[in-house]
């Protein structure tokens, strides 16, 4: 795995994945994510293909752990995983940002300055 597995912990609640567009399973993070997902993202792969976000609920420590994973960021889409996931009820670094799609300043110009202070990013 990677360092970005020491960074789940506990309280993480969520994770936002935004692979490159081509195949996501070459990215650096997949295998972590898959694994924190139980081989969940492996097998979610074909749709996701034909999808621009895909959402995955697995165990975290006993808690659930949702992952949206966003091919290309869509507002609705985004703001309704935020919604599913109640983030007001969640802390700073609560959520961790995976952005291998280098699409950070475009999700940020979608969230409110709140929700942008929850969220961990992950290099």
């Amino acid at each position: 795995m990677n360092d970005f597995l020491s960074l789940v912990s506990p309280e993480t609640r969520a994770i936002i994945w935004i692979p490159k567009q081509e195949n996501e399973s070459q990215h650096p993070h997949y295998k972590t994510i898959d694994y924190l997902c139980d081989g969940i993202l492996t097998a979610s792969l074909p749709a996701l293909s034909q999808k621009s976000s895909l959402v995955i609920a697995a165990r975290n420590f006993g808690s659930t752990l949702m992952i949206f994973v966003a091919r290309t960021l869509v507002k609705k889409e985004l703001e309704s995983f935020l919604s599913l996931v109640k983030i007001e009820e969640f802390n700073a670094g609560d959520i961790l940002l995976v952005d291998d799609g280098n699409l950070i300043a475009e999700l940020e110009g979608m969230l409110t300055k709140t929700v942008t202070a929850k969220l961990k990013r992950v290099n």
